[in-house]
């Protein structure tokens, strides 16, 4: 019954995502709407300034990172409070540096290279060789033909004052992309799911932007490792001797049947975070309870590996 679950729920994500032109996963529409609620956003940033200084009076470290240009005779009590005044100083910079490179105009039949939010897992450790984004875009620059222009699009929460998308990211980032030949940097408040459509191919590390890829008729190029690894239209690119667009196919059908194949084989249905709790308990119900589901981890995981330690 959880599996049927399951699989009704994610044929219902991408039938939305083929049938909804305005289309937005629920963490992306979270994350849109508490950057846009000013008294939701001063009251979570405040609220973890509190608890980071709460931190550091008790003697626990900071998760905060501190920039050495900032005097060091500052108590370290102060450290959370001039980490925001320098990480908003550090975006707005960054945003300000974005707007002034990004190009208004590109030509059509392109290559879409969404970027990744950084810091994160999917660039590293997932992208493995190609943790750097700047070396997969160059790589992809260096296979496909140079008549055939690379749009890379900007991860909409590198600027987000929710994140810290200012510490992943530089000027000298968008100073390279602009350096590479036939390569356009577009806003990143342009609608993704309408230039997936019009691209041919959509090139990335790792993303779920790959699937919806697939998803949406367009074949895709991972360069690095993900779960949905060797899926149906998803084209490893150390793999691919050259890129010939007249080879690469996108068949949703068969990358559906790869999903619930995954499910059925693979799975372990859990809440690796509570900000995944949303979908949880819209499959589950109300009486989700991630407690319970982590002592049935701690108990199973050891014994799904070789070797490995009782986890306490």
């Amino acid at each position: 019954e959880l599996e049927f679950k399951i699989k009704n729920r994610i044929k219902s994500h991408f039938e939305n995502l083929r049938n909804n032109s305005n289309f937005e996963t629920w963490y992306v529409k979270d994350f849109k709407k508490t950057s846009s609620n000013r008294f939701k956003l001063k009251f979570r940033r405040y609220k973890n300034l509190l608890i980071e200084i709460y931190g550091n009076l008790t003697k626990k470290r900071s998760s905060r990172i501190v920039y050495q240009s900032y005097s060091s005779r500052l108590p370290r009590l102060l450290d959370p409070i001039r980490a925001e005044i320098l990480s908003e100083k550090m975006r707005k910079k960054l945003k300000k540096n974005f707007y002034d490179k990004y190009d208004k105009d590109f030509p059509k039949d392109f290559v879409l290279f969404p970027l990744h939010y950084e810091p994160e897992r999917t660039t590293v450790p997932d992208g493995g060789l190609y943790y750097d984004q700047k070396k997969a875009l160059l790589a992809l620059r260096s296979k496909l033909d140079l008549s055939v222009p690379i749009l890379v699009k900007e991860h909409f929460l590198t600027f987000s004052p929710v994140l810290s998308g200012e510490v992943g990211r530089s000027s000298y980032f968008y100073d390279f992309v602009k350096s590479l030949p036939n390569t356009y940097l577009i806003d990143y408040n342009l609608n993704t799911r309408k230039l997936i459509q019009e691209a041919k191919a959509v090139a990335t590390v790792c993303g779920s932007v790959l699937y919806e890829a697939v998803a949406l008729g367009t074949p895709a190029i991972m360069f690095g490792h993900s779960w949905f690894e060797g899926a149906p239209g998803i084209y490893k690119f150390e793999e691919l001797s050259s890129i010939n667009f007249e080879e690469l196919e996108a068949n949703y059908d068969e990358m559906m049947e790869f999903f619930y194949s995954q499910i059925s084989n693979y799975s372990v249905f859990v809440a690796a975070h509570t900000s995944w709790l949303p979908p949880m308990i819209d499959v589950l119900g109300s009486s989700y309870n991630m407690g319970i589901e982590k002592e049935f981890l701690l108990k199973a995981l050891p014994e799904l590996f070789v070797n490995t330690p009782t986890i306490k």
